[in-house]
């Protein structure tokens, strides 16, 4: 099980060094409380897109086991409900769909896990 930490914003996400046993919980996006809020977990196998500055982001940090250029992001985490629609029944995990390097279209044949 991972240990959650907390972060002020994304500026301080992207500066941490990734550990995938570590979840972070940022108080906002640009200022605590700014509605900007979030959890965000780190996957290691997420393809290397560009940091959306949302949903995706790249860190600016690197180490020994990891630089900017390799495969890996912090991932928020959010659900959404199974429906689709606000406050509506159980939830599903949302994931962002990783996307091809060119096209930046959704890589063929990925779904939402069930």
């Amino acid at each position: 099980m991972a240990t959650v930490d907390q972060v002020g914003t994304l500026a301080d996400l992207r500066n941490i060094i990734p550990d995938p046993n570590l979840v972070r919980f940022i108080k906002g996006r640009t200022a605590a409380g700014d509605a900007g809020a979030g959890i965000f977990e780190w996957d290691p196998n997420y393809p290397a897109v560009p940091d959306d500055g949302a949903t995706i982001i790249k860190p600016n940090s690197s180490s020994s086991s990891w630089s900017s250029s390799s495969p890996g992001r912090w991932i928020r985490q959010v659900d959404v409900p199974a429906n689709g629609a606000p406050n509506s029944g159980p939830t599903l995990p949302y994931r962002p769909r990783p996307t091809t390097k060119r096209s930046r279209q959704p890589c063929p044949g990925w779904r939402l896990p069930l």
